[in-house]
């Protein structure tokens, strides 16, 4: 069985978007970058630092849970609103209800977790 308490992770460096890809668009000149996440302070401390890597990128930061479609629908009028398209999406969403040894997952968390990150 497989068991992830076997390896030593820092799951704070696997925050991409974040950390990785909307530092070096900002570096690109990107016209706008939009960064959003669950957890307000840290995505407004993000758009913070790409406001400092290049104070000339539009920064939007919005704080949101995307598994609310309403939210989600609600930032994208927003964005269209705001800047008319959307070249590029980096996804680094999902769920992870169901992250135990499979013989002791809810079938519903199973399927919660399925459908969020596939579809």
């Amino acid at each position: 069985m497989f068991n992830t308490s076997e390896f030593d992770l820092d799951y704070s460096e696997l925050n991409c978007p974040l950390q990785g890809f909307a530092p070096a668009f900002a570096k690109a000149n990107s016209k706008a970058i939009v960064l959003v996440a669950r957890n307000k302070s840290e995505v407004e401390a993000a758009g913070e630092e790409i406001k400092s890597i290049n104070p000339r990128v539009k920064v939007l930061t919005e704080a949101l849970d995307v598994r609310n479609q309403d939210s989600v629908q609600a930032l994208f009028a927003k964005i269209k609103s705001e800047y008319g398209t959307v070249d590029v999406l980096v996804n680094n969403a999902g769920s992870g209800k169901s992250a135990l040894p499979i013989k002791d997952v809810d079938p519903e968390d199973f399927w919660y977790d399925f459908v969020r990150n596939i579809f």
